[in-house]
C-alpha cells in the first residue's frame, strides 16, 4: 500500500490493523521517517519510503537500510490524468543513482517505480535497475484489460527469463 496523504499515522494504523503486507509512505509529509519505519516493522510488515520526483535521494541517507522498498515517483503527483504529462527528464538518472546507492551500502532494498510506466520502461529498467513497477493507464487500457495484462506478462517473462 502506498500512503499518499498529509496525516499518515491514521492510515498507517488502519492498514496495519487490516493486515497490509507492505506500507510505503511519503517522505515529504512524514516528519519522523525513522520512527515510522520502525513502527511498521515492529508489526512484522514490510516498510518503505516514497519520493516525489524532485525529492533528493539524500533524504534516504540514514534510513535506506531500513527500507524494504523505495518508491520513486516519476511524474509529479496529481498530474497523471493530464494529457502529455511525461516522466521527469531526470527519471533514469534518479533510478540509476538509487541503484548505485543501494549496491554501495549492500542493502537489500527494492526499487519501485510509478508514473507513466510503459512496456518500454519495463524492458529498459526491469533487468536489474527497478524491481517493482506500478502500471496504470499507460500500460493498461480500460476497454481491454485482459490484453494489457497479457502484454505485461509477456514483457515480464522476457525481462526475467520466464521467472516470476
Amino acid at each position: 500500500c502506498h500512503v499518499m496523504v498529509t496525516e499518515q499515522d491514521y492510515f498507517i494504523d488502519e492498514l496495519l490493523d487490516i493486515g497490509a503486507d507492505q506500507i510505503v509512505f511519503q517522505a515529504e509529509t512524514q516528519p519522523h521517517i525513522d520512527r515510522t519505519l520502525n513502527r511498521i516493522h515492529a508489526r512484522g510488515v514490510r516498510a518503505g519510503v516514497a519520493l516525489k520526483p524532485a525529492t533528493p535521494l539524500n533524504t534516504l541517507d540514514y534510513v535506506l537500510e531500513k527500507c524494504d522498498t523505495v518508491l520513486l515517483m516519476l511524474i509529479n503527483p496529481g498530474y497523471a490524468s493530464v494529457k502529455g504529462e511525461q516522466q521527469v527528464a531526470y527519471a533514469e538518472r534518479k533510478i540509476k543513482n538509487l541503484r548505485s546507492m543501494i549496491r554501495e551500502r549492500g542493502a537489500d532494498t527494492k526499487i519501485e517505480a510509478d508514473g507513466r510506466i510503459s512496456g518500454e520502461a519495463i524492458r529498459k529498467y526491469g533487468s536489474g535497475d527497478v524491481d517493482i513497477f506500478v502500471t496504470g493507464s499507460t500500460s493498461l487500457k480500460r476497454d481491454n484489460l485482459a490484453e494489457g495484462v497479457e502484454a505485461l506478462n509477456r514483457i515480464r517473462a522476457s525481462v526475467t527469463g520466464g521467472k516470476s
